[in-house]
């Protein structure tokens, strides 16, 4: 096999992993969101530009590495493997200083502690049922926030009800209508 034919199919898994990374992240997000399922790793050490190697930077560096290869093979671009890695590493380095870094900037300045909110009011979004599990939206800082929410006396509280923010187990808010702690 020569060279340029390697290399076209280096661009083409290097093009079709990023494309599949980046439907599976809309799609799998989603489906994530539309169940509440939320979670992460954090290893608590830190090193230079950790954030460079977020998937996202990686699948936006493969994506446009092997597109980028492909047309120039396609169009008999002399320096295509030259033109696609700095191509990819502009466009992975523009969504890491743009899109990542300011999406961590405003996460560190909107959060809040979870002991600050004991004792919120929240307002029911979606029927918490007889020792089920419901929603709650509520209000902190100007930001509005929504979580899943059990009623700590195990009884029915209908959507609108007014309640308290007693506790949070984990990632479950567990409250109390506002009515019944007066």
């Amino acid at each position: 096999m020569s060279l340029g034919v390697v290399m076209v199919k280096v661009f083409y898994i290097c093009f079709l992993i990023g494309l599949v990374y980046s439907v599976l992240s809309v799609i799998l997000g989603g489906l994530f969101d539309i169940f509440n399922i939320d979670g992460g790793l954090d290893f608590n050490f830190e090193f230079p530009f950790a954030s460079l190697m977020k998937p996202a930077v990686i699948a936006s560096f493969l994506t446009v590495f092997g597109g980028m290869g492909l047309i120039g093979t396609k169009r008999g671009w002399k320096y295509t493997i030259l033109i696609a890695v700095v191509l990819g590493i502009v466009v992975a380095f523009s969504i890491w200083k743009f899109v990542i870094v300011n999406l961590a900037k405003a996460e560190n300045t909107s959060s809040i502690k979870r002991e600050e909110l004991i004792g919120v009011e929240a307002s029911v979004i979606e029927a918490i049922l007889e020792g089920k599990v419901g929603s709650i939206t509520y209000v902190v800082n100007g930001n509005k926030y929504s979580s899943p929410a059990r009623n700590i006396k195990g009884t029915r509280l209908d959507k609108g009800e007014k309640v308290i923010i007693i506790e949070i187990k984990e990632s479950t808010f567990f409250v109390i209508s506002l009515k019944e702690n007066q």
